[in-house]
């Protein structure tokens, strides 16, 4: 049986609507894509 991390959160946090709500919003959030740096002549 595999466990996640979100099943986890899921199981704890069910009777706390609030918390399980931000939890899922923020584990959706994608980093920054990070920016190239230029060459230096």
């Amino acid at each position: 049986m595999r466990f996640c991390i979100y099943d986890i959160v899921r199981k704890r946090y069910k009777s706390e609507v609030g918390k399980l709500a931000a939890w899922t919003s923020a584990s959706r959030v994608e980093k920054a894509p990070k920016k190239k740096e230029a060459s230096r002549p």
